[in-house]
């Protein structure tokens, strides 16, 4: 059976107004106190073995770790492609000597 609006109006009116009578709970002292040390304790169990990585020390330090890597490994590969191309400088200029012209030699050893 579906409720008409007014019967649900009257049902929620009649809750809110036995809810009039109640006076607020009378809590012992520090009760707030030992309530936020509890909740504060389970959330940092929750954090679990892991927490530690989320610290910003540590992901500074991550970020610096990895930055100095990728320096490294782009110097190491810069310089193995200097080294691959000095040892194949000689066949580039295997040509050089197609290019050379004689030159009549004007003057001797002896200075004649």
């Amino acid at each position: 059976m579906k409720k008409s609006k007014a019967d649900i109006e009257k049902e929620v009116l009649k809750t809110m107004q036995s809810l009039d009578g109640l006076e607020p709970a009378k809590t012992k002292p520090f009760f707030y106190t030992r309530l936020e040390a509890k909740l504060d304790k389970e959330q940092s169990q929750k954090r679990g073995v892991l927490a530690f990585l989320f610290e910003p020390q540590l992901a500074l330090s991550a970020v610096a770790l990895l930055l100095l890597i990728t320096v490294n490994i782009v110097s190491v590969n810069t310089y193995l492609q200097s080294e691959e191309d000095t040892s194949t400088g000689t066949e580039l200029t295997t040509g050089y000597d197609d290019y050379l012209m004689d030159v009549p030699v004007l003057y001797t050893e002896n200075g004649e």
